[in-house]
């Protein structure tokens, strides 16, 4: 039994205003920032890139930029509200999304307190997922295509499912599921379309998301662009994190609720009608498992493909508990949690690179991969920074740097090539190095192993990062007045 209108308004009005809040943090996707930098030179030149405008290290390639339209609508965006407005945006959407999912799901059950339970259980898992990136807020439209295409498909949808893959494909590259999504949807779903032509309509809705996506500034490659990435990046000398597989042991919440999916398939009535539904469970249950960085598509999906699935409850009184249990749960995680806003500290080096940019810094600068988004926002175009988050722009500097990594020589003349002058260093576990005289394995901090302070001065440091100046890069610089000596701030617990 649903509850009454008024009950059901406040209801939805609560689920919000928790899962919108809750999960208010600061700003802390190190990307973000070099997305921002994209946006404002789009603004001020009144184009895209062509190639990459920023990096100091850069393949002489075009740069596919798959990700415009979101940086040339965050930028103004970020332009008026500052970085709170953009951590509010990003709440905003995660609670906005899982409503209008407890809404949908609600009515499919035919069950508020079951739903409740769903799509708490849905957006706790995907709270953590959701950044400040593209990525995130693409995530609606795969909810979008979802929704879209486990409906009859008629022709009105078949336009409405073209025109949201040309806006996708020009936001994030996760489009490249758009034809993907409606094949599998409509393939297993022909046998119950009701109206004549159903299967040519099945064929047009597939198609015509195929061609949609060419529907993009850089044509063919806008499509092949994201391929050639994910295969570099598996198989490249630098594994980031986002691109690493899941497993039971790392992500139990994952394969605990497949596995709820798969059992709710098993003793559906239904089933052969909720193919569709299960195949889309393996096909975003696969993508979670592969790569991290898919796991916001994957909660967000699940309420959607199995809320169908699921058995009605023996009584109302289990779906008030559920929903209650729900709200408690939901509750609970608000109590536990203190919202706030700004940039994370821990993660970007906001006092670190503030103190560099007051010093005028010479050359080019070098970063940890995730710091460099940051630095770019903070210093082009006075300063070019030598590498950032975008691997795939990087291939000749990675594997120069995962060399020189390993042999001194080749990594004095790494920052000769570059043209380094200053380091913006993470913090790295201690390096065992053997003393050539004694033979003794020693522990030194990792700072000093690849920035000697005979040639390299200390000169600010904060929680996310270490500045080194190169002493002869800064010729003409007084940096005894600057420099902090006898600090190792990597060494710190040691």
């Amino acid at each position: 039994m649903m509850a009454s209108k008024r009950a059901r308004a406040i209801i939805l009005a609560a689920f919000f205003l928790i899962t919108a809040v809750a999960p208010l943090r600061p700003l802390r996707d190190p990307d973000y920032f070099w997305h921002l930098a994209t946006g404002r030179w789009i603004h001020e030149h009144g184009a895209l890139p062509r190639t990459d405008p920023f990096g100091a290290a850069t393949d002489r390639v075009p740069w596919i930029n798959g990700e415009w339209l979101f940086q040339f609508l965050v930028y103004p965006l970020h332009a008026a509200f500052g970085v709170n407005g953009i951590v509010v945006a990003r709440a905003l959407l995660l609670g906005a999304l899982f409503t209008a999912l407890l809404a949908w799901t609600s009515r499919e059950t035919k069950s508020l307190g079951r739903a409740l339970g769903l799509c708490t259980i849905s957006w706790y898992g995907a709270s953590w997922a959701f950044s400040e990136r593209p990525a995130t807020f693409a995530v609606l439209f795969v909810v979008l295509a979802v929704a879209l295409t486990l409906r009859e498909p008629t022709v009105r949808r078949i336009v409405l499912y073209a025109l949201l893959t040309i806006v996708w494909i020009n936001f994030h590259p996760s489009a490249l599921l758009a034809p993907v999504i409606a094949g599998v949807v409509r393939a297993s779903g022909a046998l119950f379309e009701r109206r004549a032509g159903g299967a040519r309509h099945s064929i047009a809705m597939v198609a015509a998301s195929a061609l949609a996506l060419l529907v993009n500034p850089y044509g063919i490659e806008g499509v092949l662009a994201p391929a050639r990435l994910t295969q570099w990046v598996t198989s490249g000398p630098f594994k980031n994190i986002e691109w690493q597989p899941a497993s039971p042991a790392t992500h139990p919440a994952l394969f605990l609720m497949i596995a709820i999916a798969l059992l709710a398939f098993a003793f559906d009535r239904d089933r052969l009608r909720h193919l569709p539904h299960l195949l889309l469970l393996a096909l975003f249950s696969a993508l979670a498992i592969r790569f991290l960085r898919n796991h916001a598509m994957f909660y967000s999906v699940w309420p959607l493909v199995v809320a169908p699935m699921l058995p009605p409850l023996a009584s109302e009184r289990l779906n008030k508990i559920a929903g209650g249990a729900a709200f408690a749960f939901l509750f609970v995680f608000l109590t536990t949690r203190r919202p706030s806003l700004g940039i994370n500290e821990q993660v970007l080096p906001v006092r670190a690179a503030a103190r560099l940019a007051a010093l005028h810094p010479p050359g080019n600068i070098f970063s940890a991969s995730h710091l460099g988004g940051y630095l770019i926002w903070t210093f082009y175009p006075q300063r070019r920074v030598v590498n950032d988050g975008r691997n795939e722009l990087h291939h000749a500097f990675l594997t120069e740097y995962a060399a020189a990594r390993r042999n001194s020589r080749d990594w004095r003349q790494l920052l000769d090539r570059y043209a380094i002058a200053t380091a913006v260093a993470d913090y790295e576990p201690p390096m065992r190095l053997k003393d050539a005289r004694t033979g003794q394995v020693v522990a030194i901090p990792a700072s000093r192993a690849f920035f000697p302070r005979s040639q390299w001065a200390l000169i600010a440091f904060d929680d996310a990062a270490m500045v080194f100046a190169r002493r002869a890069a800064w010729k003409g610089r007084d940096l005894s007045a600057i420099e902090i000596r006898g600090v190792d701030p990597d060494a710190r617990g040691e």
